[in-house]
C-alpha cells in the first residue's frame, strides 16, 4: 500500500481511524491526513455575530491546526514516514472524494462515530457517500457501544476518557 488518506476531526471517534491504521494497514509510503470543515454560513445575520465576536474564523484555523498537529504527531511517534496534511472547507463526502482522486490515495480509512438516531438526518452520513461513491476501499473505524467515550478538547490541548 502505497498511499493512505486518513479522515480526522476533533471527535473521539476519529482516534478510532488512528488506532485502525496502526494495527491493520502495513507501513504506507505515505499518508494523507484531512480535516474537512463545513463552510461558514455568510449571512446577514452571520455578518453581525462577526462583528459582535471578532476572531471567530481564526478560531476555527487554529482548532482545524490543532486536530491535524495532533494526528500528525501520533503518525510520526509511530513512524510513518512522510504525513501530508490537508485543510479543506465544503461539504465533507465531495472534498474526501476529490481529494482521494487528486491524491491518488490506495485506500481511506474514515471514522462512523454513529451513536445518534439523528445525525443521519441532520448532517448526512458521510462514511456511507464516501464508500458509495469511490472505487478506491474504504475502512470504516468504529467504536464499539462498550467503549469508553472521549471528549477532546482542542482549545487546551487536553484529552479526556469518560
Amino acid at each position: 500500500m502505497k498511499k493512505v488518506l486518513m479522515v480526522v476531526d476533533e471527535t473521539g471517534g476519529a482516534k478510532s481511524v488512528l488506532s485502525v491504521h496502526m494495527a491493520m494497514v502495513r507501513e504506507p509510503e505515505s499518508v494523507v491526513l484531512v480535516h474537512v470543515r463545513r463552510p461558514a454560513d455568510r449571512t446577514a445575520l452571520r455578518d453581525v455575530s462577526e462583528q459582535r465576536h471578532p476572531g471567530r474564523d481564526q478560531a476555527r484555523d487554529e482548532g482545524s491546526d490543532r486536530i491535524l498537529g495532533f494526528y500528525e504527531k501520533e503518525l510520526e511517534k509511530a513512524g510513518t514516514v512522510k504525513v501530508k496534511t490537508v485543510l479543506r472547507e465544503g461539504d465533507p463526502s465531495e472534498e474526501i472524494l476529490n481529494l482521494a482522486r487528486e491524491e491518488r490515495v490506495d485506500l481511506i480509512i474514515i471514522a462512523d462515530d454513529g451513536f445518534s438516531l439523528f445525525r443521519p438526518f441532520v448532517r448526512g452520513c458521510v462514511f456511507k457517500a464516501v464508500e458509495r461513491s469511490t472505487s478506491v476501499p474504504v475502512l470504516v473505524a468504529k467504536r464499539s457501544r462498550s467503549e469508553k467515550s472521549h471528549t477532546v478538547d482542542w482549545k487546551e490541548r487536553k484529552t479526556y476518557a469518560a
